[in-house]
């Protein structure tokens, strides 16, 4: 598995502002790309984390290389986790 960090990622949820970011932890960059898909699109409903409760249904498309991208050692499951800036929100 490996971990993709997105920095200032922005407009995924209605809370959303510049500063925020995005960890994904998948097999490929290319599985982190259709998580994301999945989870905009609502095929995946995961409303006990009220961030989830916030993603917009139409965020723009994650097509941007990762700022960060590295393998993990050890067992890991895929996850998806957005980490919106506190801003005013």
């Amino acid at each position: 598995m490996k971990i993709f960090v997105w920095q200032c990622a922005g407009d995924l949820t209605t809370s959303w502002h510049s500063g925020g970011g995005l960890v994904i932890v998948a097999e490929s960059l290319e599985q982190a790309r259709d998580m994301m898909k999945q989870n905009i699109s609502g095929t995946k409903k995961d409303y006990d984390n009220p961030v989830w409760s916030r993603m917009k249904k139409k965020a723009p498309p994650l097509t941007e290389e990762p700022l960060f991208e590295a393998s993990l050692r050890g067992k890991h499951e895929a996850q998806l986790m957005v980490f919106p800036n506190a801003g005013c929100c």
